[in-house]
């Protein structure tokens, strides 16, 4: 919805895909947007909305951009999606632009939609958004509850940076040319990563302290950086920094981030870049609960497929044992 408004300030004419019994719902406009940037409610009406790849097929798009994060991407559904997607639109000229990050996406997005890898674009969000209420949040002085409060989204920019989008350097040109497209928003821009390898260790190395706070449940961060979980998920982190995929970047971080206590760090950074959105209940949410599926299932494929490399991560396979021990499931942190 966020980066729909942005197009959509960017004089772009701006088309939802969305299931059936999302429709009316969204026909329901305007929709408010709370900005954390700037504490003011953004309008939002200038869209329409699809259901079905039929209709997809019959309009011209320059740009279709998918959300599906890699857990929906390889279920039956969103592998019928990708199929049903790629079918309406391959005879076109419009450019897949994949937001969702996943191990070995590249190839598996080119074998479900069979649209060129010339007509392809990769990259995720690089703001925070959440629907409103966001159970548990703590509400910095900043915020006006009120306006919040009649919103149905709420986002943030992390620190100075206005970016909202991030791209791999794949297929430059046309990356440029949605960067220059995106960028007449005037208040999000895209940012750019060299390669998916990055986008991949970007979207791995979270995850370790993630599952650390499961196990925990949820405790405030302060006291959660003195758990033994902690300390345990922070040398997971560095197991997976120190991977060959993440060059020597990765493996200077892995020498250095014990010392330098480098996911607390990172943590801490983030909880501060975020503000005035409370980090803490946003990882919650989502990652408590939302997502966890997702969550659990990305840190035992990043230990399954380096096993099968010949690699050790026991650090990981530790921390992946207390999740099993706590018998924590997706739905135990399910908000309502």
């Amino acid at each position: 919805m966020v980066t729909g408004y942005h197009f959509a300030l960017s004089g772009a004419d701006v088309t939802f895909f969305v299931r059936a019994n999302r429709v009316s719902e969204m026909a329901r406009k305007p929709k408010r947007l709370y900005c954390y940037d700037d504490h003011e409610t953004k309008i939002f009406d200038q869209y329409q909305t699809v259901c079905s790849t039929d209709e997809v097929a019959a309009q011209r798009f320059d740009y279709v951009l998918t959300t599906l994060d890699g857990f929906a991407m390889h279920s039956d559904e969103g592998m019928e999606l990708l199929r049903n997607l790629g079918n309406a639109i391959r005879p076109s000229e419009a450019v897949l632009v994949c937001l969702g990050v996943a191990h070995g996406i590249e190839d598996f997005i080119a074998h479900h939609t069979s649209i060129p890898s010339e007509r392809c674009l990769f990259g995720s969000f690089s703001f925070l958004s959440h629907n409103i209420p966001l159970p548990d949040q703590r509400f910095h002085p900043d915020i006006d509850q009120e306006a919040l409060s009649n919103c149905v989204f709420a986002y943030v920019h992390l620190g100075q940076s206005n970016a909202g989008l991030t791209l791999t350097r794949t297929n430059r040109k046309l990356g440029q040319e949605l960067a220059k497209a995106f960028d007449r928003s005037g208040v999000s821009t895209f940012s750019v990563v060299p390669n998916l390898s990055v986008m991949d260790f970007l979207s791995c190395f979270p995850f370790p302290g993630l599952i650390a706070f499961v196990i925990e449940g949820w405790p405030e961060p302060e006291v959660m950086y003195k758990t033994e979980n902690w300390e345990l998920a922070s040398k997971a982190t560095l197991e997976i920094l120190a991977l060959p995929q993440y060059g020597y970047l990765g493996k200077l971080l892995a020498v250095l981030g014990g010392p330098l206590k480098f996911l607390t760090r990172v943590w801490r950074g983030t909880s501060k870049a975020a503000l005035p959105l409370d980090y803490h209940a946003f990882n919650k949410f989502h990652h408590g609960g939302k997502v966890l599926a997702q969550d659990m299932e990305i840190v035992r494929d990043i230990l399954h497929r380096e096993e099968g490399r010949g690699r050790e991560l026991p650090n990981l396979g530790r921390l992946l044992k207390r999740l099993d021990e706590s018998e924590v499931q997706p739905t135990d942190h399910m908000a309502p």
